[in-house]
């Protein structure tokens, strides 16, 4: 690989966004935010300790960070403990609540004019990276990935269409270990979608703190995969032999024994010792008389694509059901507004309070003003406001003319870079979709339209499409970004 031929440019930290695929963070099949992948690196991997050798010693330029461009954004794809660093140091407010104040006071100790730049050289692709990541990840001065992680990173690679013959002939890879690392990344995502207890569920949750090892013991026995009912082709690809529910209630208590330490290395170090603790199971042991069938994706889906009850405990929803309970209030709980506007504020505050099924129609408006309102605040202390006006002819706009909600949504679909994956497509969906339910049509519609009253599951249903927008446009973004 010539790496020499990689363009290196200097690029504006928000605009680069955090890598999906970070080994380092357990995604258990679902599409992170840029929001909660940022959560996630300050949770679990000393990010607040980075920042604070940031603020001391300043920003090392010896190392780029490693990018790829990706739908006309910049995927970071080496450097995302540094790039969330330097994101909280210039934007405190998208940490998780309880460090946004420390966060707070390390940016008031660094001037955001020496960190607002980076140095970011430009991959080819993700597979041309690959070897690079690898080989500076085994290094001891870098802060090596724990063995869920240096799985999931070949997972990736191979889920983008890398074979392990492919991996031993570029990177050095031999094809018995990645296909073993490869079926260790499997189970370990399907065990961040299960129905565990909450103190087991935390360690599993942490690939820095969940001990793959024994599973992966457990697993080499060829015993362990028969009594749960399933298999693994020639690739490590699992498949199953009986129903699902069937599977999980035999993987969780395995999962959850191994979390909470009641299983381990030692313990199962046999297979006379294997076979007792499966001997143990009672009503956890999966019935193998069962018929059925299923594949990984499946599992990846979480507990109600497959038949078994989620883990707030209530019955799947099933085809012709009229769906999950709605929370009785349009605003999740934990959201909150860190803008300075008393007005917004103000909004929100009641959006929060109101029952959706008795004031629809007050609901319906204040989201749709709410909404306005934080893509307004956004766009005039990013300097959008003043891109748009500009693209306005003589005449038509006043010294207080403010862009409408029709233009800020097709801006952030057209030109922004502040969403991306599924939160982008909903929004996209939203603004372009006509005569369906969740569209700014309808919105509009809610609040112009003597005729339309929105129902609560609607509303519910704007929130969700809206959610990832409103979780950056509710916090104060840096000046003149």
């Amino acid at each position: 690989m010539d790496y020499s031929k990689w363009p290196e440019q200097t690029l504006p930290v928000v605009s680069l966004q955090l890598d999906p695929k970070n080994p380092r963070i357990p995604s258990g099949g679902k599409d992170l935010t840029q929001r909660e992948l940022i959560h996630d690196l300050v949770n679990h991997d000393r990010v607040y300790e980075l920042a604070r050798r940031i603020v001391k010693r300043g920003f090392y330029p010896v190392e780029s960070l490693i990018g790829m461009q990706q739908d006309n954004k910049v995927i970071i794809l080496e450097g995302n403990r540094r790039l969330a660093a330097l994101k909280l140091l210039i934007a405190p407010e998208q940490a998780p609540d309880t460090h946004v104040k420390k966060f707070r006071r390390l940016a008031n100790r660094i001037g955001s004019d020496t960190i607002k730049k980076v140095r970011v050289l430009i991959a080819p692709d993700r597979e041309a990276a690959a070897g690079l990541i690898i080989d500076k990840h085994t290094r001891k001065q870098v802060e090596k990935w724990s063995p869920v992680m240096q799985a999931n990173f070949i997972a990736s690679l191979v889920n983008d269409g890398m074979t392990p013959k492919e991996l031993r002939e570029e990177y050095g890879v031999p094809v018995a270990e990645a296909a073993a690392l490869l079926r260790r990344s499997t189970m370990y995502q399907i065990a961040c979608g299960l129905n565990l207890p909450e103190e087991a569920r935390a360690v599993v949750q942490n690939p820095r703190a969940f001990p793959s090892s024994t599973l992966d013991r457990l697993l080499d026995n060829p015993k362990v995969a028969e009594f749960l009912g399933i298999a693994f082709d020639g690739d490590k690809r699992l498949r199953g032999k009986i129903p699902a529910q069937e599977f999980r209630k035999g993987y969780e208590k395995i999962v959850t024994d191994i979390a909470l330490g009641k299983v381990d290395s030692r313990t199962v170090n046999t297979t006379e010792s294997m076979q007792k603790y499966l001997n143990s199971f009672g009503d956890a042991k999966p019935d193998l008389r069962k018929k059925g069938k299923f594949t990984e994706k499946e599992l990846f889906k979480g507990p109600a694509a497959t038949g078994s009850a989620p883990p707030d405990g209530k019955p799947a929803t099933t085809k012709g059901s009229p769906g999950p309970r709605l929370s009785a209030t349009l605003v999740p709980h934990g959201v909150k507004c860190h803008l300075l506007s008393r007005r917004i504020r103000e909004v929100f505050d009641e959006l929060k309070r109101l029952n959706v099924e008795r004031y629809p129609n007050a609901v319906a408006m204040l989201l749709r003003l709410l909404l306005e309102l934080t893509l307004a605040n956004h766009f005039d202390k990013t300097g959008k406001t003043k891109l748009l006006v500009a693209q306005m002819p003589p005449g038509k706009k006043g010294h207080d003319w403010s862009p409408p909600l029709s233009m800020m949504l097709k801006h952030v679909i057209e030109k922004d870079t502040i969403l991306d994956g599924k939160p982008l497509k909903a929004v996209k969906k939203l603004y372009m979709g006509q005569h369906t339910a969740l569209s700014l049509e309808n919105m509009n519609n809610f609040v112009h339209n003597q005729y339309v009253t929105p129902t609560a599951r609607e509303l519910h249903g704007f929130w969700e499409a809206l959610d990832p927008l409103l979780q950056i446009t509710l916090c104060e973004p840096p000046s003149g970004t």
